[in-house]
């Protein structure tokens, strides 16, 4: 009996993960998310820092409320006039009816060097279909000339680029709103497109 009993101990370590996986249930992460706080060539103050980034992927819910997600994520650095895409990987809890979240994600931009950056982010869901997110930027920045809005300096300097250490908060919407942002961003750019090439534009 004892020679059986390693076996079957060491099955049941290793069917465990499988028996959790199995009692976990999957959802769909459809999310919008938009924060303010990183700098860039094009800052032109505060508002102009925008930061958009749209998630695609899948969310497992575990027993006790633990959640583990990943999403492919692209979007637009307003301050930078970068694109990004990437991926981002999420770790979840419940806490009193809420959900609290933090995540990863590693993106590439469109910059001229095609550099990658991360963002380290929390986030608070007092709502399924929204949160507040503060995040740590460690993005890809470029070089900008002159002072920065509100700057007082002595004359035109070139500020370094590289990549932009900054701290950044906003809002993300989820679920049904999310898809709901993503068809009227569509809307507007299709709109956008066919004003252009009615006025022969660009």
């Amino acid at each position: 009996m004892r020679a059986m009993g390693r076996p079957l101990l060491i099955c049941g370590i290793l069917i465990l993960p499988i028996s959790a996986e199995g009692q976990s249930s999957r959802t769909w992460i459809t999310e919008t998310t938009v924060t303010w706080g990183r700098g860039g060539f094009a800052y032109q103050g505060t508002g102009s820092d925008a930061v958009v980034i749209a998630d695609l992927g899948w969310r497992w819910t575990y027993p006790r409320g633990v959640a583990r997600g990943l999403s492919v994520a692209g979007g637009y650095d307003a301050a930078n006039e970068a694109f990004l895409v990437g991926g981002r990987g999420r770790y979840s809890r419940h806490w009193r009816q809420h959900q609290w979240e933090a995540s990863l994600a590693l993106l590439f931009s469109s910059l001229e060097d095609g550099a990658v950056g991360g963002i380290v982010g929390v986030a608070f869901y007092p709502a399924p279909w929204g949160a507040f997110v503060l995040q740590l930027d460690v993005m890809p920045t470029n070089a900008q000339i002159g002072c920065r809005a509100g700057e007082v300096c002595n004359g035109p300097r070139t500020l370094s680029g590289g990549s932009d250490l900054a701290v950044s908060y906003g809002l993300r919407i989820a679920e049904r709103p999310a898809l709901l942002s993503w068809l009227g961003a569509g809307l507007l750019g299709l709109g956008a497109w066919a004003l252009a090439g009615e006025l022969g534009c660009c």
